[in-house]
């Protein structure tokens, strides 16, 4: 501990009368003492400077080698306590079939179904555990290798995708996702799961911009940045018909179309002072028809016409052509006062209806929006897979899929190449399901469905067995099948929406709410169940 200086008797040198040498002498005594006094108080503030380095330096090492560690210990103690907890609750809730998650099917021209997790979980439990379970609705996703790990999709599986993809949110509005990452897309505040999807190619450029010069106007005037737009930016367009009988559009002349190839053209459109808007190929003459306050679609000439709700009113319109000679088309967006879809008629000059996020691509349906300026732009295809491990029984397993697939691969079991495979696809016509198989390099076997009781692809849960003999189970929506094939593939991957090579099978949009993988080839009876 510092001590203080005693302080000097300073009145010993004070002057008394006749002073002379003495009052000298007492003065050299009085600076002595003062410089004595202080360099005793300089000892003393060093030796308090260092008794408190001294100090802080205790405390730091109480708290580096003892309080946190205990905390830290703790914080570890109590989250392994409350993951242990939640996931006790969870897997109770999935038995009790307690969980409200659901699925809708994304076709609009097929009656919805929809799917319970829990109902999914609970009959996943117990003996049909799985050991690989991707669920794209509550985004979770966990390997059990023997040691059961819950991950992020990203370290569960990999995920490829160049270009960032714009879908729609939990608030209705379409969200960019960032490139390499899940892309879950809701609808009516319900996730549909992952959307996986091909490369696509808008067309179109300038989108969004229909007051640009590369739009042409016809009896209609642009008014820019109208309205909230299905991105909630404040950049949708209004279409104002003109005074005139006919035309009453905007549109995009000139775009190359091939013979026999399919493009599907679409637009977001939210009724004004009209509710109905037309998409047209002026060349071919074709036409169809939406109302945008009943949501339906009116009449149309063209393939597959669909009208899709999306949030604030809006509406994703679209329409496939199939040229029947290559050349140019010209692809335009008309408003009208008819209800039956009629673009004759005298307009007004000041009614109109909004618009926003024009797309054409090749295809038979509408991909996720992609946003054009100048130039037309491609957004890249996806790429999710898995590298099977400890986790997958290569002598006898089960994969379940809940999905909704119009056409192309759903889902590919392989080794890298087509040597050793298993593809579920359906048909281009979405009328078909095959799964292919392959073994050293040739064919195993094929099984082939017709799902046109389905209303076309597939929408809900298609589940495939295989024991070790080669004896195979697959059923669809609760309705099974048993056949054998030669063979079973020695695969060591498992990809989505892909065969074993990258620009083969791609489909052109599908959802995943849920794939798993059991370590068993499960019974038909148990298929049935699990699918139903």
């Amino acid at each position: 501990m510092a001590t203080a200086p005693e302080v000097p008797n300073f009145a010993q040198f004070n002057f008394v009368e006749g002073d002379t040498i003495a009052m000298i002498t007492k003065q050299n005594g009085q600076n002595a003492a003062l410089v004595s006094y202080g360099q005793g108080l300089e000892t003393f503030g060093e030796e308090i400077e260092q008794e408190q380095a001294e100090a802080i330096q205790t405390v730091e090492n109480i708290r580096d080698n003892e309080v946190i560690p205990a905390r830290d210990s703790a914080q570890a103690a109590a989250t392994a306590a409350s993951e242990s907890e939640q996931q006790a609750e969870y897997w109770a809730d999935q038995a009790a079939g307690s969980v409200a998650d659901g699925y809708i099917d994304d076709s609009v021209t097929a009656t919805n179904k929809t799917w319970s997790s829990s109902k999914i979980d609970a009959r996943l439990n117990a003996d049909r555990d799985p050991t690989i379970s991707f669920d794209f609705v509550r985004d979770e996703y966990f390997i059990d290798n023997g040691e059961r790990t819950f991950a992020p999709a990203e370290w569960a599986m990999t995920v490829e995708r160049a270009s960032p993809k714009s879908v729609e949110g939990p608030n209705g509005y379409l969200r960019e996702v960032a490139p390499n990452t899940i892309a879950r897309n809701w609808r009516n505040g319900v996730c549909l799961g992952a959307l996986i999807e091909g490369s696509a190619t808008n067309l179109l450029t300038y989108s969004s911009q229909f007051d640009n010069a590369a739009w042409k106007k016809a009896d209609a005037s642009i008014i820019a940045n109208s309205t909230t737009a299905p991105d909630g930016t404040e950049t949708a367009d209004e279409l104002v018909e003109g005074g005139g009988s006919f035309g009453k559009s905007v549109g995009m002349a000139a775009i190359p179309v091939i013979s026999g190839a399919s493009f599907n053209f679409s637009v977001f459109a939210k009724k004004a002072e009209r509710s109905v808007v037309v998409l047209r190929a002026s060349n071919a003459g074709i036409f169809a028809s939406f109302d945008l306050a009943e949501g339906s679609v009116i009449n149309s000439g063209w393939l597959d016409a669909q009208i899709t709700e999306v949030e604030g009113g809006w509406f994703r319109v679209s329409a496939t052509y199939t040229p029947s000679a290559t050349g140019n088309e010209d692809f335009r967006i008309h408003v009208t006062a008819n209800t039956d879809g009629n673009i004759s008629y005298t307009g007004d000059g000041t009614s109109g209806v909004y618009v926003w996020g024009a797309q054409l691509e090749e295809g038979s349906q509408p991909s996720s929006y992609i946003k054009t300026e100048d130039t037309p732009v491609t957004r890249a295809d996806d790429n999710v897979s898995r590298t099977l491990g400890a986790e997958f029984n290569a002598d006898g397993f089960t994969i379940f899929s809940n999905s909704y697939l119009a056409y192309g691969a759903m889902l590919s079991l392989h080794n890298g190449t087509f040597d050793e495979l298993i593809v579920f696809k359906i048909s281009n016509s979405g009328s078909n399901l095959t799964i292919d198989f392959r073994s050293s390099g040739a064919p195993a076997g094929t099984y082939t469905r017709a799902l046109e009781y389905f209303g076309g692809g597939i929408s809900g849960s298609v589940a495939l067995a295989i024991s070790s003999s080669g004896s195979c189970v697959v059923a669809v929506n609760g309705v099974a099948d048993t056949f054998s094939i030669n063979a079973i593939p020695s695969v060591t991957t498992m990809q989505l929406s892909r065969s074993a090579s990258r620009s083969v099978d791609q489909s052109t949009k599908a959802h995943y709410a849920r794939i798993d993988a059991i370590p068993r080839a499960l019974t038909e009876a148990e298929l049935v169940e699990l699918t139903s």
